[in-house]
């Protein structure tokens, strides 16, 4: 009787195993092979998921909107207790120069990627602040974020001494119509400067997320 407890339990350890083990592989053939993987690094806006495979993606003219079937499931933890497993279905909405495509051969021989980046580097998870990536990734937003102000100021005092030339061409180029340039001039910047350094909520239109039945 005790030499039979010895052969069932290794038994019920391999097949509990081996149970495990297809029920993963169940849950991953149900979603596209072929799709493109997504890395993003903002788990608090998708119930902690960091990474999906794209379903579709809406490109505007500074943001896209990126729909995405979750893939980092704790699928154990389903079979365990007896769960349905069922993925989630999530939006981003991030900013164009805060997306990286990097097809494949690029990173992967076998996948294409998109990694995505909040617009704020204090959102990037604490954990991953550590890190000699996290500390990296910060860099790199802030400069992205830098040279984006820079390109929206420079437009828009662009813009506005063109709009004030063409409004008085023909008249006499005087010192106070210098200084009514240079304030419109300055004004424009600040106006500029505060639209787009502002906190924004991620409801708003710098993050949306939305999960199931999209």
């Amino acid at each position: 009787m005790g030499v039979g407890i010895f052969f069932i339990i290794p038994l019920i350890i391999v097949f509990s195993v081996l149970g495990i083990i297809l029920a993963v592989q169940f849950a991953r053939s149900r979603i596209p092979e072929d799709s493109t993987i997504l890395i993003h690094y903002m788990p608090q806006y998708t119930k902690g998921h960091v990474e999906g495979l794209i379903t579709k993606t809406i490109r505007g003219k500074d943001r896209t909107a990126i729909f995405f079937q979750s893939r980092d499931n704790n699928y154990l933890s389903s079979f365990i207790k007896k769960i349905k497993f069922k993925s989630e279905n999530f939006m981003l909405i991030a900013r164009n120069d805060l997306i990286e495509h990097l097809p494949r051969g690029s990173f992967s021989d076998h996948r294409n990627y998109m990694k995505v980046y909040p617009c704020k580097a204090e959102r990037i998870p604490e954990g991953l602040k550590l890190t000699a990536e996290g500390k990296i990734m910060m860099q790199v937003i802030e400069n992205k974020s830098e040279e984006k102000l820079q390109v929206q100021v420079l437009r828009e005092i662009m813009n506005r001494k063109d709009a004030i030339l063409k409004e008085n061409a023909g008249r006499e180029i005087t010192p106070e119509f210098m200084e009514t340039l240079s304030k419109n001039v300055k004004a424009g910047m600040e106006a500029t400067v505060k639209n787009l350094t502002r906190d924004k909520s991620p409801g708003s239109s710098d993050f949306l997320n939305k999960s199931g039945g999209s």
